[in-house]
Parts: structure tokens; C-alpha cells; sequence
């Protein structure tokens, strides 16, 4: 329609497929402009009953644009050229974002609650004793995968002790460091990091 107003608001003058596309769409073009032309054309000249290749109403000019050719009559009414498209074609483009940005939003917070509620509680259900001297353990624990490294004995006398992963007696490491403290174990599991508090 706004097509056929803009054609038999100027007749006789060529009419560019620029102009068409920016007067139609403005800057915000998301559509296929030339398909979206000829086939507005098409339909236009179907409904005025014109013929491409001798037309009455809608002259084609090749690669360039299009012609009125007849004289459209005065209406009594004066007619009224519907809103601008553009500004249709940028509100419905804010509102997809919008809601786009809410669906995301959605998603998002459905992932976090999900994520939040279906956290498992860890509970020990068994447990193991490896060692039975009755000395007190302090950690933190470290591992080679064959043996278990760790700080044992009282406030007054610490040492750093191993036992295998399963179980059995504690052998002291001897060490120099008084009140030794275990901070790690190297990657191939041959030397211990340790500091004296």
C-alpha cells in the first residue's frame, strides 16, 4: 500500500529503488529490499489488472526504478499516508531485544536457582582408622598416592610422620625443624615443603 501511495504521489516521474527502499524501510533494513520490491510490485499490478510488458498503471525501468503512469484522480476525502514504517519496523526491533533480554534474563536465573538447590549435603557415611598409636594428627594431609605425609605428637614435641595409604604404623621423618609444619608436596611426590611455627 504505502508503496502504491509513494508511486501515485508522484506520477510520470521515475521513482529510484533507493528512494523505495528508504522511504518504506529507512536505515533498518532486515529484509531482502529487491525481492520485497518486486514482489510488491507484482501484487500492485495484479490488483490494478496492469501487465508488465504493456502496463497501464506501473512502468518498470530497468535497474532503476519505477514510473505512475497514470494520472491517480483527487479522492473527496483527502487520504492520510499510514505512520511511517520505520519507526514501526524500530519498535517492533526494541521490543524482540527486550524480550529477547527478559528470555535470556530467565534463562539465566532458572540456571543459578537450579544450580543452588541441587547441591547435594556430602555426609561421611564410613570411615576408615589408619593409624592406631593415639597420638594426635594435625593437617594439613598430603599424598605421593603411596603414602599419607602429616604432623603428629603434642604442642611440645611435633614431628612430621608417614603411613601407607592402607594403614598400618607411623614412621617419623627426620627433620631438623623444630614444631614443623607440612605446606606441600612436589608433583612426582619426592620432596615435602614444610616450615617451622
Amino acid at each position: 500500500m504505502q508503496l502504491l501511495i509513494l508511486l501515485a504521489s508522484r506520477p510520470g516521474e521515475l521513482v529510484r529503488r533507493e528512494e523505495i527502499i528508504q522511504e518504506l524501510w529507512g536505515d533498518e533494513i532486515n529484509v531482502d529490499t529487491e525481492n520485497a520490491i518486486n514482489t510488491a510490485v507484482r501484487k500492485i499490478r495484479q490488483v490494478l489488472g496492469d501487465d508488465s510488458s504493456s502496463p497501464r498503471f506501473v512502468q518498470t525501468i530497468s535497474k532503476r526504478g519505477y514510473r505512475f503512469l497514470a494520472e491517480p484522480a483527487q479522492p473527496a476525502v483527502p487520504l492520510q499516508a499510514p505512520a511511517s514504517t520505520s519507526k514501526t519496523i524500530r519498535s517492533k526491533t526494541i521490543r524482540r531485544t527486550l524480550l529477547a533480554g527478559i528470555a535470556a534474563l530467565l534463562v539465566v536465573s532458572l540456571v543459578v536457582w537450579s544450580i543452588r538447590h541441587s547441591r547435594q549435603v556430602l555426609r561421611v557415611s564410613n570411615y576408615v582408622a589408619i593409624t592406631h598409636d593415639g597420638l594426635p594428627k594435625q593437617g594439613p594431609l598430603l599424598s605421593d598416592g603411596v603414602r599419607i605425609y602429616f604432623v603428629s605428637g603434642s604442642t611440645n614435641h611435633r614431628s612430621i610422620s608417614q603411613i601407607s595409604v592402607n594403614g598400618g604404623e607411623p614412621s617419623t621423618l627426620v627433620s631438623a625443624l623444630q614444631s614443623p609444619r607440612l605446606m606441600d608436596i612436589s608433583s612426582n611426590g619426592s620432596e615435602l615443603l614444610a616450615a617451622s611455627f
